[in-house]
């Protein structure tokens, strides 16, 4: 994410730190994720990527589960 650490991701940010996926349009997004819709460039396919926020993601215990 950008230095700023921008919560939801915006979809140049997505780009840049999932390069083998084109984002098209951020689905939706709260405190606890973010959902995107992109293309897998390397089977040709349209797919759903959640991506968990920075504030879920630094929790130990969430991690481990």
């Amino acid at each position: 994410m950008s230095q700023t650490q921008q919560w939801p991701p915006n979809l140049e940010d997505m780009h840049s730190l999932l390069p083998a996926f084109g984002f098209t349009d951020i689905v939706t997004s709260n405190h606890l994720g973010a959902v995107f819709f992109a293309n897998q460039k390397s089977l040709d396919r349209q797919v759903a990527l959640k991506v968990f926020s920075p504030t879920l993601a630094a929790d130990d215990t969430f991690r481990r589960s």
